[in-house]
């Protein structure tokens, strides 16, 4: 898969991925330190994130990347993937969203309705990384205001830890074509 387009590496330096970020209080909570987000020839968006979490933001240290940082890393990946996705127009359904539009819609009408994870070997979560990927999308009811999206994510040290996940999204209230700047 070759890439058509490629945003380097983002940080928190980087306007987009700051934003997309911000969000998690206490800041100790961002545990994303950098992502790179792609889209291939195959027309599929994809992204690279890196991830380090010092001391977690809600539990004593287990020593291993658990259930709940799972999902915590996986929404920073993704909402940043996202984010570019519609800075970019990367995605056909998201050609007419401005990032003012995402902005308004992250948190409230960005819902994980399914979700499934396993975990092969215990991660070192001073330092790993994951490879995010949507792996479809609908827009069969976007005439009712939903976009739904097929991802798929996995997570892997450099000792062999691993797990995986696959993740069913919907994006609720989503702009028509004639209403972006109108969130």
């Amino acid at each position: 898969m070759t890439a058509r387009f490629s945003t380097g590496r983002l940080d928190d330096r980087e306007p987009v991925f700051h934003r997309a970020v911000n969000p998690y209080r206490p800041k100790g909570c961002i545990y994303l330190t950098g992502a790179e987000v792609t889209l291939s020839e195959e027309g599929q968006v994809a992204s690279r994130g890196q991830f380090r979490i010092g001391e977690s933001c809600y539990i004593d240290d287990t020593g291993h990347f658990n259930a709940a940082e799972f999902v915590i890393c996986y929404n920073q990946l993704m909402y940043t993937t996202l984010a570019v996705a519609v800075q970019h127009s990367l995605l056909p359904a998201f050609s007419h969203w401005t990032l003012d539009d995402y902005w308004a819609r992250q948190l409230p009408d960005v819902l994980i309705h399914k979700l499934t994870s396993s975990y092969q070997r215990p991660i070192d979560a001073r330092g790993f990384r994951a490879d995010f990927t949507i792996t479809s999308l609908s827009t069969r009811a976007l005439s009712r205001g939903m976009l739904t999206l097929e991802t798929s994510i996995r997570f892997e040290d450099d000792n062999g830890g691993r797990a995986k996940g696959e993740v069913a999204l919907a994006l609720v209230n989503a702009p028509a074509s004639g209403d972006q700047h109108d969130p």
